[in-house]
């Protein structure tokens, strides 16, 4: 199981997890990264398990 304190650390390239404050808007970009991705691959995986053909789909309209 991974720690996500110890991952956000190497990351952000904070030696101290009592540094964190003062790393706040690194570790803020982040997770609005990691956010971007689960979403991102989360909407792929639930439009691939419906069986959509996606051969005539712009990436504007997989994106809306």
């Amino acid at each position: 199981m991974n720690d996500i304190f110890k991952n956000m650390q190497v990351s952000v390239g904070c030696g101290y997890l009592s540094d964190f404050p003062s790393y706040k808007r690194k570790v803020w970009q982040e997770k609005y990264i990691y956010f971007l991705l689960w979403r991102f691959f989360g909407r792929m995986k639930n439009e691939m398990f419906y069986g959509r053909s996606w051969k005539d789909t712009t990436i504007k309209e997989f994106i809306r």
